[in-house]
């Protein structure tokens, strides 16, 4: 019987939505299902995770390392618990893309990404080329299975277990050469849209700016996220110029594409060509 471990992410006051729907892809795995939570008197996080449906036990490690969600000091401790363990499973939200491939490479085995479907235990669906096709991945026997959740593709369990919960001291220590900075999130107050059970989207066909707005009233009034394109928007109000900020950096780069027209020949019609400056 399988035994599947979900790394618990949160924000240090409330566990991620996404969780519950990690325990909704365990579950089509079958067999027990264990919660570990990271981070520094996360007691009530615990007992949130506790209540999940299906979930057996909840184990909480706790150090003062751990309160900030780096994912090279919370890696070693999901390795330290994976023995233990046939599958090692997190969301695929921002920290858990840096998180899960630590924890796979740390044990010396292939992530499965953006699981979608289980098929059995060892089988799984996920998208490929942006969701344009769906691939089939059979992982090797005998191996801890370590993977990511694509929260979209599942429902969210309800609060109706009991599981228990179990405190263990932290296995490692801090890293020596990454600290933690700081959390910003953009977006203002609509929710996140790896939580929002409501999204609103839209696009091009909006046709301009001020029309995009209806999109932003639309979110605020259902209370749902945003998951429309206004770039899409901009580039058919301005389609000369894309713009767009690079996460890493504070500046921005400007791409303006030029018309070039290549003199005719004898064997080809006239042609344009866009070629890029970067500023």
């Amino acid at each position: 019987m399988s035994r599947i471990l979900i790394i618990g992410e949160h924000d240090g006051q409330n566990l991620n939505l996404a969780i519950a729907k990690c325990v909704r892809c365990a579950q089509a795995i079958g067999g027990d299902i264990d919660i570990a939570i990271f981070g520094n008197a996360v007691d009530a996080i615990a007992a949130e995770a506790a209540s999940l449906d299906s979930v057996s036990k909840v184990i909480a490690v706790s150090a003062d390392h751990l309160a900030a969600p780096l994912a090279v000091n919370w890696a070693p401790e999901a390795v330290a618990l994976a023995a233990d363990y046939s599958h090692v499973l997190g969301p695929s939200t921002t920290l858990g893309r840096d998180l899960m491939p630590r924890v796979a490479a740390l044990l010396g085995v292939n992530q499965v990404s953006d699981i979608m479907e289980v098929t059995d235990s060892s089988t799984f669906k996920r998208p490929i080329y942006a969701g344009n096709a769906i691939v089939d991945v059979q992982c090797a026997e005998g191996q801890t299975i370590v993977g990511t959740v694509r929260a979209a593709s599942w429902q969210a369990v309800d609060a109706s277990g009991s599981g228990s919960v179990e405190s263990r001291a932290a296995a490692g220590s801090p890293a020596s050469h990454s600290r933690y900075v700081g959390l910003e999130a953009g977006g203002g107050e609509r929710p996140d849209l790896q939580s929002a059970a409501k999204v609103v989207s839209g696009g091009r066909a909006l046709g301009s700016v001020e029309n995009f707005e209806l999109i932003y009233q639309l979110a605020d009034r259902l209370g749902a996220g945003v998951g429309a394109s206004r770039a899409a928007v901009d580039a058919a109000t301005a389609p000369t110029t894309c713009r767009w900020a690079k996460r890493a950096r504070s500046s921005h780069r400007t791409c303006t594409w030029h018309s070039v027209s290549p003199a005719r020949s004898s064997t080809s019609p006239a042609s344009r060509t866009r070629v890029p400056s970067w500023q």
